[in-house]
């Protein structure tokens, strides 16, 4: 699992292939430009003639610090489109994640916030109201996802199936993790490619001037999102002495994630301490709420990152509901899954081919209900 998952984290996938599509920039509530990018292989006019509802639109939201360019995003797609007769891909990029798109406002991505995500569902429900719709969690993005379905559970119906990949669920046992040997290589990794993504957003993210604004602009997301009720998020507003700055000489170069959350992230989410931070965004609170939507969730035994304990809640989740398909192999590490030997792994893993089977399947399924 190990070295599985620092080949992964170094050199990603092997020939993966360079796809392009189309960015979607999409404008926040508090001032922050997202964008995603929408992939689709085949005409408009093709698919027209096929119809809109046999169309899924895959809804992907990769994993911490990543965006569409990714490797193992970019075998996804590219595998969606060889295994599924018909589909499209919208993929989230997660705020800051391109260090030569400038931000718009002094805040980053969020590791559980689903506001991002929510309006990449809302724009593609626009465009195509009558396909239907898949989520794609990985990692981080899994936890994003869960927590979209949490946070707003009427959405669950609007939804063929969601899928969840290799997150943690619950940051603050990965917390605990993270202070052991093993853990703290790859906190000290993590941490090192999230400073690298600060350093090329300092003059956006430490601007004092703005901070007025950044907190107006986490009203939303606070109170709707991480938890934080009504009257602390109007204390803070009217108070900003209260605001937690975050520390721009602590965040540059960490060498652990608990430094990055501590002078950064938690303090863009207005939380009093880090184990407020920890103890809300997890999708551990959501699970119980996500009932009307299929779910298939995937953990590797082996993966290095998802603590061994952590693994129980998602298999207590998928005994107690009959829509969970919970997927426990022993090898496929985080996020990696390589077959035919680590230096010269395959492109395409058994995720990718396991993730094309379920997707036809709950789509067959869908027809068979839609036909009786």
């Amino acid at each position: 699992g190990h070295i599985a998952c620092l080949v992964f984290g170094i050199f990603g996938r092997r020939s993966s292939p360079s796809l392009t599509g189309e960015e979607h920039t999409m404008a926040m509530e508090d001032g922050a430009e997202a964008t995603f990018t929408f992939f689709q292989r085949d005409t408009d006019e093709e698919l027209a003639k096929v119809g809109e509802e046999h169309v899924p639109v895959l809804l992907v939201a990769p994993g911490i610090g990543n965006n569409c360019s990714a490797g193992y995003i970019q075998v996804f797609i590219e595998s969606s489109f060889q295994r599924l007769k018909y589909c499209r891909v919208a993929v989230l990029n997660h705020l800051g994640t391109n260090k030569e798109r400038k931000l718009a406002s002094p805040r980053m991505f969020s590791y559980g916030c689903p506001m991002e995500y929510s309006k990449m569902v809302e724009t593609i429900r626009e465009r195509f109201p009558r396909s239907p719709l898949i989520a794609v969690g990985f990692s981080m993005g899994g936890n994003i996802v869960l927590n979209y379905f949490g946070i707003y559970p009427q959405k669950q119906t609007h939804f063929a199936a969601a899928v969840s990949l290799c997150q943690g669920y619950d940051l603050v046992t990965t917390d605990r993790y993270f202070k052991t040997i093993t853990g703290r290589l790859y906190s000290f990794l993590l941490a090192s490619n999230m400073g690298r993504l600060i350093r090329a957003h300092r003059s956006t993210l430490f601007q004092s001037h703005r901070l007025s604004s950044s907190v107006h602009a986490h009203h939303n997301c606070a109170e709707t999102c991480f938890g934080l009720q009504h009257q602390r998020v109007t204390a803070l507003l009217s108070n900003q002495e209260q605001v937690p700055r975050p520390d721009e000489k602590s965040s540059l170069w960490p060498c652990k994630m608990r430094t990055v959350d501590e002078f950064l992230m938690r303090r863009m989410g207005h939380f009093r301490s880090l184990d407020e931070f920890y103890s809300s965004i997890g999708s551990v609170h959501q699970l119980s709420k996500i009932t009307n939507v299929p779910l298939l969730i995937v953990n590797a035994e082996d993966d290095p990152i998802v603590f061994r304990p952590l693994l129980s809640l998602p298999r207590n989740h998928a005994e107690n509901n009959p829509l969970v398909l919970y997927v426990q192999p022993h090898h496929g590490s985080h996020l990696a899954f390589y077959e035919g030997g680590y230096l010269m792994p395959n492109g395409e893993t058994w995720l990718d081919r396991l993730l094309a089977q379920y997707f036809t399947a709950v789509l067959k399924n869908q027809k068979l209900a839609q036909s009786v």
